[in-house]
Formats: C-alpha cells, sequence, structure tokens
C-alpha cells in the first residue's frame, strides 16, 4: 500500500516533467551559431544615401560613395545590382585589401516627380553579405505648359481668335523669352506675342503669357498642325516648339438641325423635318439639286429665306405600307454654286416598326 507522502512526491514529479517537456516543445528552434574564428573582412560605408535634390527631368546625375575594408581579410564585392534601368553604378576594384578604399560612382537618369533608387553590394562580409546604397531626387519639368498646346477648333473665315498658353520654368527660375516666332501659311493671318507675368526689373519673369491670333483667310484647306517657336535665356530650354492646332468650320453649316437619326416610324407613316443651312461668312449661294442617294422614301426640298445666305429645306420621309422592320438610312447629294462647297453629303436614318 502507498504512502499518502509518496504519493504527493510522484504527483508533484510527474507535473513538473510534464511542464519542462512542453517548454522544449515551444521553444524556437535556433541552431547554434557557429563561433566566429579567424580573421574577416568588414564592409564600412561612409555615407551610404545621397539627396540631388530638385533636378530637371531626364538630367543624368551622380554620386561617388566611398567604402573601405576594415577587416583583416580581403573584402569581395561579388555582385552590383540597382533598383531600376534609370540607375548604373561602376565600382574602380572588387577586392579590397585590409585598410583599402575604393569608389562606388552612382548614376541617376532623374524621372518626374520622386525618384528614390538603390545600389546593391553582394560581399564577403558575414556581417554585411547585402548593403545597399540609396539615391533621391525631385525631378522637376523642364517647361511647364498650361494648356499643353493652342487648340482653334472652330476657326470662321475672316473672324480672328485668340489663344493663349502660359509657359512656365521647371525650376521656377526667371528667365527671358527673346524671340516667338509665329508659323506661316497659307491661308492664315497669324500674329503671336509673349507677355511676362510680374516681370523682374530687367524683364525676367519664371512665368510668360504666350498669345497667338489666327483669321482664316480662304477655305482652301479644313484643318492644319502648326507650331509657335519660342527662344529663352533659360539654359534649360533655349528653344521651345508649342503645337497649334486648326480646324476650319466648313463654309455651309446647318442650324437648328434635328439629329440625324429621325426617330421610330410604322408603315405607311410619314415623318418630316425642317433644316436650315447658311453660309458661314455670310456671302450668298443656292442650292442647284438636292436627291437621295439611297432610299427613294427620303425626299428633301429646299427654298430660299429672306436672307441669300440662308435656306430652308424640308426632309420627308415616307415610310411604304409594305416595309421591313428595321434602319433605313441615306445620304443626300445636294449641290451649291457656293465656291468653296460646291457639295454636301449629309445622312439621315429612321427606324422602322410593325408594333
Amino acid at each position: 500500500m502507498t504512502k499518502p507522502g509518496a504519493t504527493w512526491m510522484l504527483g508533484l514529479v510527474t507535473v513538473v516533467l510534464v511542464g519542462l517537456m512542453g517548454w522544449l516543445v515551444l521553444q524556437p528552434a535556433n541552431p547554434k551559431r557557429t563561433p566566429k574564428t579567424g580573421p574577416e573582412p568588414r564592409l564600412i560605408i561612409g555615407h551610404d544615401s545621397h539627396d540631388f535634390g530638385p533636378v530637371m527631368v531626364g538630367t543624368k546625375v551622380s554620386h561617388p560613395y566611398i567604402i573601405r575594408n576594415a577587416g583583416a581579410m580581403p573584402l569581395v564585392i561579388s555582385k552590383i545590382s540597382t533598383t531600376c534601368g534609370c540607375t548604373v553604378a561602376r565600382v574602380d576594384q572588387t577586392i579590397l585589401a585590409p585598410g583599402e578604399r575604393s569608389t562606388i560612382l552612382a548614376e541617376l537618369t532623374v524621372g518626374r516627380g520622386s525618384n528614390l533608387q538603390r545600389v546593391y553590394l553582394n560581399t564577403n562580409d558575414p556581417n554585411h553579405p547585402r548593403a545597399a546604397l540609396k539615391l533621391s531626387a525631385r525631378g522637376l519639368e523642364r517647361v511647364f505648359l498650361e494648356p499643353t498646346s493652342f487648340d482653334f477648333t472652330k476657326l470662321r473665315l475672316g473672324t480672328m481668335q485668340t489663344n493663349t498658353v502660359h509657359l512656365s520654368a521647371g525650376d521656377k527660375q526667371p528667365f527671358m523669352i527673346n524671340h516667338v516666332e509665329p508659323p506661316t501659311a497659307e491661308g492664315l493671318e497669324v500674329t503671336a506675342e509673349a507677355v511676362p507675368i510680374n516681370p523682374d526689373t530687367e524683364g525676367n519673369s519664371a512665368r510668360w503669357n504666350l498669345r497667338i491670333a489666327i483669321k482664316p483667310t480662304s477655305y482652301r484647306w479644313m484643318e492644319k498642325e502648326l507650331s509657335l517657336k519660342v527662344l529663352t535665356s533659360h539654359p534649360q530650354f533655349p528653344k521651345q516648339e508649342i503645337a497649334i492646332y486648326c480646324v476650319q468650320r466648313f463654309p455651309l453649316q446647318w442650324v437648328h438641325t434635328s439629329q440625324h437619326f429621325l426617330g421610330v416610324i410604322r408603315p405607311g407613316e410619314i415623318r418630316q423635318t425642317n433644316l436650315s443651312l447658311v453660309s458661314d461668312d455670310g456671302s450668298p449661294f443656292k442650292i442647284l439639286e438636292a436627291q437621295p442617294l439611297h432610299d427613294e422614301a427620303f425626299q428633301i426640298t429646299s427654298e430660299m429665306r429672306e436672307e441669300n445666305d440662308r435656306y430652308r429645306l424640308t426632309l420627308t420621309a415616307t415610310i411604304p405600307d409594305d416595309a421591313a422592320e428595321g434602319f433605313r438610312s441615306t445620304r443626300f447629294l445636294i449641290r451649291t454654286d457656293h465656291p468653296e462647297a460646291p457639295t454636301l453629303e449629309p445622312s439621315f436614318s429612321i427606324h422602322v416598326i410593325n408594333r
């Protein structure tokens, strides 16, 4: 028969053993490190980061990083890599004897906005097997254009239109615009000027207004792409070209016109729409002929209004009783005696349903 004291002692030993085994199971499996023996290389970097500050976009900037081997064994640089193709790094030598120094030249091509890149060094230093060198810069646009081009999308014959683009330096430094050269184009009168905003006493300014005035003198063209040439005293952009987009209104214009889609109609029904055709420059003209090219269900008639630069036309869509469901459409051939618009071909469509 077991004594009570012995039973109590056996239980206590069992609890202690179970707790000890649980503690051993929960311990992380950290292998014992082999103690360091013998001499080793030791990488020392003077300054591991450099900020170039504000730099013009596209500029290549470089910085030398000085490294040293403070160990008792040769330091070997086995690999150099970068985080971006915009960064290049070159090293004087890849093996440094104890106490020897070397230079790593890192070059960054600056992009727009924030630039943060790294150069990685793989070495045989057991304490720094992979070291990082940091480069940073803030990319400034060489030139800011607001808007980015001159847009003349509704030029009218004989009417002068003006457009303005704001030009400023990315580094916000004042400069002088020495010359603006407007384009020359047949059928256009173009003038240009540069006006400084808050200039200094010498006329330099960090922001300029570039104004262009254009007046079409001929309908011999409809669209043109031109450019304004600007010469400045700024070293980052001594020359600048700004695009000019010109679109001239057609000499004859539809006014108060319904949509080209005339809506829904049933077989046997008639739909009429009134249209007005006017001369854009106010010159008189006549409609010589107006006929459908594809579908005889559409007819168009015209009559001259009181003004000789304006015609009223009536478009009639007469759908036969046996017309099938679906879309019907046509283009109209309209011939005029206007020298710049002898023909027009507007299109109209209608949806036939049987329900």
